[in-house]
């Protein structure tokens, strides 16, 4: 089978809608696939995907190769680049051992099981409120009237924006949105030239803002991330973990507990409103208080519809993986969506099952030493939010007369753009 009719199945509404049929081809007959579409090796196998992800002597998460190769291919002119110089400095994901250890310790500040436990009331009294928005109405846009609005007021509000400060934040947070998503040779060159710059700038009146917050939160410390990683970093006294640092922290820790989660709460609704999970939907609504039968439910969901279809490495040294050379320099995109229901790893991959014993192996939250830091606190997040919504909407469903739209511009983020239901 030609290669090409690989990528022009990558690129297909169907890799959107209904992607794990081809995922499943590509898993057991071409588990290494040099996708031109996609720049780099299209790695599918759970076993192939974690080694990769694990090993950080000959891997690096740092994509900046990456950013350089999607602006050559549109035909941008890499002068661009020189107006914003830091536009390819690795954010706290993308940084490799040492200095993501280093960084990690102090992001790790913001997530104690006793600052999650503080973060609970702000969370549950941002989502009762934008729930109260919902009163009274028959039918409503769950993702465009709710997932996309409480987990960015949730997470500013955690880091310690403020709250005469939110506009100005939600609307530099959504510019820098545009360069986090996609590929970009579906787009027009001018098209990419005005992402790359808005978001850019965006993405340093982010870094001013949260500097400027950094620096009052050092004078007046309170209950919020940004002043937990302060005081972490004052002990290590380290440059790689300065003020300056810690607010580029916070901007990574905004961008993964927002988009993420609004994207992904939809994704667990898709998954327990299939006809076949009936009962699975029943059993989740009527033990939203059962924290650890939640957890795993909601680890389950994310295991069958991950919110990230694939992350990014780069081969510092040629290397063999299942028998595959990987050359020095070889971009591979890792497949966690084909990864998380590979039959080898989870059996009948298929069916949502809530007492599966290795759900939490599943690839959304990533694995090794870039597992993502924040899992606990959004996985209580999106419990809280669906134990407010199902306290005010019980008899919640899809609706009928208006199909679900899934967001077919994002490639690497499987979303929606509509998810309308009936309560």
């Amino acid at each position: 089978m030609a290669e090409n009719h690989w990528d022009e199945k990558l690129r297909s509404i169907e890799m959107t809608t209904n992607p794990k049929p081809i995922l499943e081809e590509l898993r057991t007959k071409c588990p290494f696939f040099q996708s031109e579409y996609l720049l780099g090796t299209f790695v599918t196998k759970y076993k192939d995907v974690d080694t990769i992800l694990k090993n950080t002597k000959t891997i690096t998460a740092n994509k900046a190769p990456l950013l350089d190769k999607q602006l050559q291919r549109a035909g941008v002119d890499m002068s661009i680049t020189e107006k914003h110089t830091k536009y390819n400095e690795p954010a706290l994901g993308q940084t490799d051992p040492p200095l993501h250890t280093k960084r990690r310790k102090v992001a790790a500040k913001a997530f104690t099981p006793k600052a999650v436990k503080g973060y609970e009331e702000v969370l549950t009294r941002i989502i009762s409120e934008e729930l109260d928005k919902l009163k009274g109405r028959t039918s409503f846009d769950l993702y465009k009237e709710f997932a996309a609005t409480f987990p960015y007021r949730g997470i500013a509000t955690l880091v310690g924006v403020p709250d005469d400060r939110y506009d100005e934040f939600i609307h530099t947070f959504h510019q820098i949105e545009q360069l986090t998503t996609g590929i970009w040779d579906t787009q027009e060159k001018e098209e990419v030239e005005k992402m790359f710059t808005e978001g850019n700038q965006a993405n340093d009146d982010l870094d001013k803002m949260l500097l400027e917050l950094a620096h009052e939160r050092l004078k007046n410390p309170k209950e919020d991330m940004l002043s937990y990683m302060l005081a972490k970093s004052e002990q290590q006294e380290d440059e790689d973990t300065s003020i300056e640092a810690v607010a580029s922290i916070a901007s990574v820790l905004i961008a993964t507990g927002s988009t993420s989660i609004s994207y992904q709460v939809p994704l667990i609704l898709y998954s327990l409103l299939q006809d076949e999970n009936k009962d699975k939907f029943e059993a989740f609504k009527a033990n939203l208080d059962n924290d650890e039968f939640i957890e795993n439910a909601i680890n389950e969901a994310i295991r069958l519809n991950p919110l990230l279809q694939f992350a990014y490495r780069i081969a510092t040294e040629e290397m063999m993986v299942s028998g595959q050379k990987i050359e020095k320099d070889e971009i591979l995109a890792l497949s966690f969506a084909s990864a998380s229901v590979d039959p080898d790893v989870f059996p009948d991959p298929e069916k949502m099952d809530f007492s599966r014993e290795n759900t939490k192996s599943h690839l959304g939250f990533g694995t090794g030493v870039h597992y993502c830091l924040g899992r606990h606190l959004a996985i209580k997040e999106m419990t809280i939010a669906f134990r407010e919504l199902f306290a005010r909407f019980p008899n919640l469903r899809l609706d009928p007369q208006n199909p679900l739209v899934f967001n077919s511009e994002v490639v690497a983020l499987r979303s929606f753009s509509k998810f309308s239901v009936l309560v």
